[in-house]
């Protein structure tokens, strides 16, 4: 009889367990669901509750089981947090790499790459960020296809300088500057200390950012812009010797009454720039026709 009350109660108990347990299961989860834990992160996030933010996804990723690509992107979300909102590079490194681990054919590895080398870079380490960068291949290195006849200037990690680079560089040099210096070795330190930097921009992920790309978009459509005006004015200005001495005889007092062979040049700028404005303006009214354009300048204040 003893025995029988005792394995009823033994059973009783492990019922009330069970019971305990599903309950405390169902409150648990209806608490929150995992979608609504997930929105909760987010909501921390955007409102800049970056520390909070952090804690709730980690809290979600130790209670719920997810698939490894979900796991891999709050990995992610976190890394970004700590990296562009906390400007915390190691705690960042740890979660791409983290990455890297558990979910390898991410869509976002390329970029996940580029952000350790960001890390790696903005945490003082250049050299294992050079390192970095040249194992993910993020830069085409074309000098490594160049000739074997190309004539080397300098050797930076695994990238070949040749003497064009050097030279495509310094005949962009204003001549003024040039001037300032005896030959063009003196600028070589100035050349390579560009270089130097320009790969720590690269490292530290500049190429992205919002302010260069939005000046390298403006600096790109000014260079079209001039590119298509030389085109479409450039069969419809022709200057004559005769033009510029009818130019000369119509402005003498502009140029101190000189000589017109002393003026010549002057007055050659001087007239080219005036036919380009008058073709600019034929160019612009023959645009305005072929396009559909309101102008409302009534509003410019």
């Amino acid at each position: 009889m003893n025995k029988k009350i005792i394995t009823i109660s033994i059973l009783s108990l492990i019922s009330i367990f069970i019971i305990f347990f599903i309950l405390n299961k169902i409150f648990k989860t209806s608490e929150m669901s995992e979608e609504k834990e997930r929105e909760y992160a987010n909501e921390l996030k955007s409102k800049g509750l970056y520390l909070q933010a952090i804690e709730a996804y980690k809290e979600y990723l130790e209670k719920n089981k997810t698939s490894k690509r979900l796991r891999a992107n709050l990995y992610y979300t976190i890394a970004e947090i700590y990296k562009n909102n906390l400007n915390d590079y190691e705690n960042a490194l740890k979660y791409y790499i983290k990455i890297k681990y558990i979910d390898p054919n991410n869509p976002l590895m390329q970029n996940i790459n580029q952000k350790i080398v960001e890390c790696l870079e903005n945490s003082g380490r250049s050299r294992e960020a050079q390192i970095a960068l040249e194992e993910s291949t993020l830069i085409n290195n074309e000098n490594k296809k160049r000739s074997d006849t190309s004539v080397i200037v300098a050797k930076i990690d695994s990238d070949i300088i040749t003497l064009q680079d050097f030279n495509n560089w310094y005949n962009r040099i204003p001549s003024e500057i040039k001037s300032k210096y005896p030959d063009k070795k003196t600028l070589f330190k100035q050349f390579i200390g560009e270089e130097l930097l320009y790969r720590m921009a690269i490292r530290k992920g500049l190429q992205n950012d919002p302010e260069i790309l939005k000046e390298t978009s403006e600096i790109k459509k000014r260079l079209m812009l001039q590119k298509v005006l030389n085109e479409e004015l450039k069969s419809k200005i022709n200057i004559t010797e005769n033009d510029l001495k009818l130019y000369y005889q119509a402005n003498k007092s502009k140029y101190n009454n000189k000589p017109f062979n002393e003026v010549v040049q002057n007055i050659y700028n001087d007239l080219l720039q005036l036919k380009i404005e008058e073709q600019s303006k034929i160019l612009f009214e023959k645009l305005l026709k072929a396009n559909r354009v309101e102008i409302f300048d009534g509003n410019i204040k």
